[in-house]
């Protein structure tokens, strides 16, 4: 993809008008990635506090993706306020704790039933050919 201003990416992410709640942040998320940054960005997510890296994350409460220096999720610019910890657990970014690969093997792991990967692709890659390039 051409590149373009976070301001555009975010307007291809409201026309795709993707699925990003309720257990479909995290395919919103791998699919932002594929489509719009050609997998280079990081996973960030916010995971319970009780959670152990060193072992195996077994919930995430919410992931995004971070590229240049921006957050994106189904929203756009993400609203959950990805600090060093929020009200419901600790942000960590998976893709510099686990490896990118690793990372996305987890996200996959906690996908729950909803719009899928694929339907994210393909409503996030029309959106690229409707959107003018800013």
């Amino acid at each position: 993809m051409k590149s373009r201003s976070s301001a555009n990416l975010v307007e291809i992410i409201h026309r795709a008008d993707i699925e990003g709640m309720s257990g479909d942040c995290g395919a919103a998320a791998m699919a932002i990635n594929q489509v719009l940054f050609n997998g280079s960005g990081e996973y960030i997510a916010v995971i319970p506090e009780d959670e152990d890296l060193s072992y195996k994350i077994a919930m995430i409460d919410h992931v995004g993706v971070l590229y240049g220096g921006k957050i994106y999720d189904h929203d756009g610019f993400s609203k959950w306020g990805f600090t060093k910890r929020t009200a419901i657990g600790n942000v960590v970014n998976l893709s510099a704790v686990l490896g990118q690969s690793e990372a996305e093997r987890t996200i996959r792991n906690s996908l729950h039933p909803g719009e899928s990967y694929g339907e994210k692709v393909r409503r996030l890659t029309n959106a690229i050919k409707t959107t003018p390039s800013k």
